[in-house]
């Protein structure tokens, strides 16, 4: 049973790392910590979502043409601090070409958004955090407006400001 148990486990985590981008690589050089939780919102999931949701026309043209969601998060809080500051080397590595968008720094929270783009479009979205509670990555693959992801980011500090910042519509 827990040969099988460890199988299932390892072919969901190759899954998983094949699936994205920047999250994938991060998982691949800290994937094997106990520490972290893993949920993926793959494509068929956001079609579902985006069925359910016809009262909400920004949350349907925000899910529209993303092809994932990716979140991990790791809740404790003794480790934390390396990983965000692990994955943000990762993630300003210029070779993974991606561009800050926020960062927002206070006593409480570290927080940064930063977007990769091919042919003017931005392909995928980042959310680094870390606060007292623990760290969190969040990254959005597909095609982003970030105009309309602003319009369901209220409750996210820092994320307002995507309002301001110029996207393909």
């Amino acid at each position: 049973m827990k040969k099988i148990y460890l199988t299932i486990v390892a072919c969901t985590i190759t899954a998983l790392l094949s699936a994205q981008e920047f999250a994938g690589s991060f998982l691949d050089k800290f994937g094997n910590d106990t520490d972290f939780e893993v949920v993926v919102i793959g494509k068929k999931m956001l079609n579902l979502i985006e069925g359910l949701t016809s009262n909400n026309p920004d949350l349907n043209e925000a899910i529209k043409e993303l092809e994932n969601i990716m979140i991990i998060t790791s809740r404790d809080s003794t480790s934390s601090k390396g990983f965000y500051d692990s994955a943000y080397k990762l993630l300003a590595n210029k070779k993974q070409g991606f561009e800050p968008l926020i960062t927002v720094k206070d006593q409480e929270e570290d927080l940064i958004v930063m977007a990769k783009e091919s042919k003017g479009v931005i392909k995928e979205l980042v959310l680094l955090s870390n606060n007292e509670s623990g760290f969190n990555i969040i990254s959005l693959n597909g095609k982003i407006n970030l105009k309309t992801l602003a319009k369901l980011s209220d409750k996210i500090p820092g994320l307002k400001l995507l309002e301001s910042i110029d996207s393909n519509e």
